[in-house]
């Protein structure tokens, strides 16, 4: 299972979610964008237009070990 993490906060449905917080990708729509879940079950759907939001985490974790020449 992908898991994603915020890039910057995210309000939605009446909830703020604070950079750094992680969800799933529980679905998946070519023209919506993913559908995330976190950890307590809260949900954030047809993510396409906030898609410079967050960041696979092994993409970030890759990067990371990169710069640090690992």
């Amino acid at each position: 299972m992908s898991r994603v993490v915020l890039l910057e906060d995210i309000e939605f449905n009446g909830k703020l979610y604070k950079r750094g917080h992680q969800f799933n990708v529980v679905g998946e729509d070519g023209m919506r964008g993913l559908d995330l879940e976190d950890d307590n079950g809260n949900c954030i759907g047809e993510t396409r237009f906030i898609r410079h939001k967050y960041e696979f985490v092994d993409r970030v974790r890759d990067k990371k070990l990169k710069d640090l020449g690992i």
